[in-house]
């Protein structure tokens, strides 16, 4: 009986931490509006990876004059960006 709790105990606990892992993670997913012009605009997911700094495809952002992130309401324009074609990032 004792091995049988401690394993419930121990499930529940993971179960616990994973959906922590989850909602942090979904915490650093944010929306990529990149507009090349035309009044067209692609849609995209970023990660942010530091303060200032978003990691998205660069498939998405290649051809934009202007790129946003977005996380609900709030928004955040681009002010430089970075190329690694090679990794598509």
């Amino acid at each position: 009986m004792r091995r049988v709790l401690s394993s419930v105990i121990g499930g529940l606990l993971s179960w616990q931490a994973g959906a922590e892992l989850d909602h942090r993670a979904s915490m650093s997913v944010v929306q990529i509006r990149a507009a090349p012009g035309q009044g067209r605009v692609f849609y995209g997911s970023g990660v942010v990876v530091a303060h200032t700094r978003v990691a998205t495809n660069c498939h998405v952002t290649r051809e934009a004059v202007k790129i946003i992130a977005a996380r609900g309401p709030l928004i955040y324009p681009a002010t430089e960006q970075r190329a690694d074609t090679r990794h598509d990032l």
